[in-house]
């Protein structure tokens, strides 16, 4: 589907243009969980943790609880109050403190997913 052509054209792009830095906007779109998972841990694991690679940073907003609850990289949450003011606050490593964003539902779904092994 749309997900998967997406995520193909954005490793593409990765591959030809060889960027530092990467900046994703809402990265999650027309992606399952499984594969918003697949992505980032292709993104994390192959691309910037090993030497040889030239991309050491991805940016990314999301409103998905999926990524927002990993505790593997830096998650801000970032509000617009009904003013127009912003701001923004670097959350902890602690699920406990990304989770309690999400309803009772949510949680138990969160709590059951596997953070993924610290690369090695």
């Amino acid at each position: 589907g749309t997900g998967i052509q997406q995520i193909l054209f954005l490793l593409a792009k990765i591959a030809e243009k060889k960027p530092r830095i990467v900046l994703i906007e809402e990265i999650e779109l027309n992606l399952s969980p499984k594969y918003q998972f697949e992505l980032l841990n292709h993104l994390l694991l192959s691309q910037i943790e090993k030497p040889e690679q030239v991309l050491k940073q991805v940016l990314f907003t999301t409103h998905s609880p999926v990524l927002c609850y990993r505790g593997d990289f830096q998650i801000h949450r970032v509000e617009i109050d009904k003013n127009g003011a912003t701001t923004a606050k670097k959350l902890g490593e602690s699920r406990d403190e990304i989770k309690q964003f999400y309803p009772d539902e949510l949680k138990k779904v969160l709590i059951e997913q596997k953070e993924p092994a610290a690369a090695k």
